[in-house]
């Protein structure tokens, strides 16, 4: 009898520790939910919606907002310009012969970098 009451006291206490590791963990989960998964749930709905900065009514436009974008050249114009990474393309042994000057909008030797041209 004295055994099988320790084995219960035990499996409580395991129960038990159990909870305790999930309450401590519990405001964490609660913090990434509130600052992570609400705002991009948030994004998702008003990315629908016809919503102007003048207008306090907004209206459900459905995929009219992704339709637009994805007619925009400048949409695609950046993608471009995100994708073509110039360092990795680099010629040159140090990257600012090549990167700073186009950050600086100032003249480059075209044979420093391949993919000015």
């Amino acid at each position: 009898m004295a055994s099988a009451a320790t084995a219960e006291t035990a499996s409580v206490q395991v129960g038990d520790t159990r909870l305790f590791k999930y309450g401590l963990i519990a405001p964490a989960v609660f913090l990434m939910i509130l600052v992570a998964v609400l705002p991009l749930a948030y994004l998702i709905v008003v990315s629908f919606q016809r919503i102007s900065l003048s207008d306090e009514i907004t209206s459900f436009e459905g995929l009219v907002n992704y339709a637009r974008i994805f007619s925009d050249a400048r949409l695609w114009n950046a993608v471009l310009h995100t994708s073509s990474s110039p360092p990795s393309r680099c010629r040159s042994n140090s990257c600012s012969a090549c990167c700073l000057p186009t950050i600086s909008s100032r003249s480059v030797d075209s044979s420093a970098c391949s993919w000015r041209s």
